[in-house]
């Protein structure tokens, strides 16, 4: 194994026992230790970022749409185990090694949702695409919103609130992109 692979699955180990440590000391919400339980995935997308030909020509081998229910099952499944998880809180479900998982199968699954909608142009794909930061921002906002009106903790309608959000988003995120590009990164309007 090269010296920079060793040194990042070093690094990668390190952290995850630390955050284990944290998670198990049951500390108060401070921002700095909970960096050490999302390096892990920080350092993964660098490294998946890096390799990415290697991830495409695998993902060309499957057929995305089966593999998407089949994860999105699992990630259902596992979530139900591990319980709700609050980063920034410093919650991370019953099983912080279950969040490693399901934050894994996560990405895997995104990567292969936007691959599949790659190949189809829809308007709305490219809209999303463009206010993935207003989303990631805002959308916890909305379903504590949709919770206080339906009073429930079930993780299923949990992700039917997040699905409906993101539709939710689209005006909002053409609006933003039309008068103020500057919220999401752009210096002026491109279409």
């Amino acid at each position: 194994m090269p010296y920079k692979k060793k040194t990042l699955f070093f690094i990668i180990f390190s952290c995850i026992s630390i955050a284990v440590i944290l998670n198990n000391l049951k500390l108060p919400n401070i921002a700095f230790l909970n960096c050490f339980s999302v390096a892990p995935l920080f350092i993964l997308g660098i490294f998946c970022r890096k390799n990415i030909h290697i991830i495409e020509k695998y993902t060309k081998k499957v057929n995305r749409l089966l593999c998407i229910i089949i994860i999105f099952s699992l990630l259902i499944l596992l979530s139900q185990h591990n319980g709700y998880v609050q980063c920034y809180a410093h919650n991370y479900g019953n099983n912080i090694i279950l969040f490693y998982i399901n934050a894994v199968l996560g990405i895997y699954m995104l990567f292969l949702v936007t691959t599949y909608l790659n190949n189809l142009s829809f308007k709305w794909n490219k809209t999303i695409s463009q206010g993935t930061i207003l989303i990631l921002g805002f959308h916890y906002l909305f379903i504590i919103f949709f919770n206080e009106i339906y009073k429930t903790n079930n993780l299923g309608i949990t992700m039917l609130y997040a699905l409906f959000i993101i539709i939710i988003f689209i005006p909002i995120i053409q609006f933003i992109h039309n008068y103020f590009p500057w919220i999401i990164g752009k210096s002026k309007n491109t279409n």
